[in-house]
């Protein structure tokens, strides 16, 4: 009797776990988001602080994933900006629609990052960098494992970025200058007469700021169709910035990017810092047909 007991309990105890997996597969199922007829909205730092959403040059972008061909996506952008119309005393400004059309290849063997506001308007096809992903192969990443990542702060297409208004070009010049000043070849420059410390943050950051390892799973709430949603991600990124990416490799999305410069070399530190409101990102909300 009591042997058909527990044999009954541990039948019912495994039926239980069979659903429960049933469901959490179905729910992993129904989470998945393809990336062709994806519609994105990406806030950059800055207009999320401004409320409005609008400021020169930087405003929310909304982005359509189409597929051009089997291995070539597009992606349709349109942002409203405000720009200056009359600087007076109580200056007016207008209303215009910037937009563009990017066209990337496939996901892999790609180390660089185009973010959103190096986005060109007009069409734009981008071959070495991909915009918005990573390559699936970041995801796999063990704790210690380091890969080349190129974010786009010291490494960038200077015809890119001449697209971008000068307010933000400017403080980007303006730190690769100073990293050329610092550095070069990969190491730190003979005769600065630096103090130990502050070589060692340089060194610190030759060594990683163009690498990235895995910092950890994490879940990221975005509202996708128009609630929100928990989604896992993996994290990858250094001392100096961090990607929260969507952990699917069918569609590795950068859904977050952050930067960080408590560990910035000190002659780096105020200029990294001023790139954290629009250089940072999140992606709000996905819409796709279910």
């Amino acid at each position: 009797m009591k042997k058909g007991l527990i044999l009954l309990i541990a039948f019912v105890m495994f039926v239980n776990l069979a659903v429960a997996e049933d469901t959490e597969d179905k729910q992993d199922k129904e989470f998945l988001i393809p990336v062709s007829g994806m519609t994105l909205t990406i806030t950059p730092e800055i207009a999320e602080e401004k409320q409005a959403g609008l400021n020169d040059l930087l405003g929310i972008k909304k982005v359509t994933v189409s597929r051009r061909r089997s291995n070539v996506l597009r992606l349709t952008w349109y942002s409203l900006v405000r720009e200056l119309a009359e600087n007076t005393v109580f200056p007016t400004y207008v209303m215009k629609t910037r937009k563009g059309i990017l066209d990337v290849s496939n996901f892999s063997h790609k180390t660089a990052f185009l973010n959103p506001i190096f986005w060109p308007g007009g069409f734009y096809n981008t071959v070495t960098s991909l915009p918005l992903w990573v390559d699936p192969a970041y995801l796999k990443l063990k704790r210690r494992q380091k890969r080349n990542f190129f974010v786009g702060l010291v490494h960038f297409n200077t015809e890119v970025i001449k697209s971008i208004s000068v307010e933000y070009r400017e403080p980007l010049l303006f730190f690769k200058n100073l990293h050329d000043q610092y550095i070069k070849s990969g190491k730190v420059r003979e005769n600065l007469d630096l103090k130990r410390s502050e070589e060692k943050r340089l060194e610190r950051f030759i060594e990683d700021f163009a690498f990235v390892t895995e910092q950890g799973d994490d879940k990221l709430q975005v509202s996708v169709n128009g609630v929100p949603q928990e989604l896992n991600v993996k994290k990858i990124g250094n001392d100096y910035f961090e990607l929260w990416v969507l952990d699917d490799p069918t569609n590795p999305l950068v859904l977050k990017l952050e930067l960080d410069s408590r560990k910035m070399p000190h002659a780096f530190e105020d200029s990294y810092e001023k790139f954290k409101k629009f250089f940072e990102y999140k992606i709000s909300e996905i819409e796709f047909q279910t």
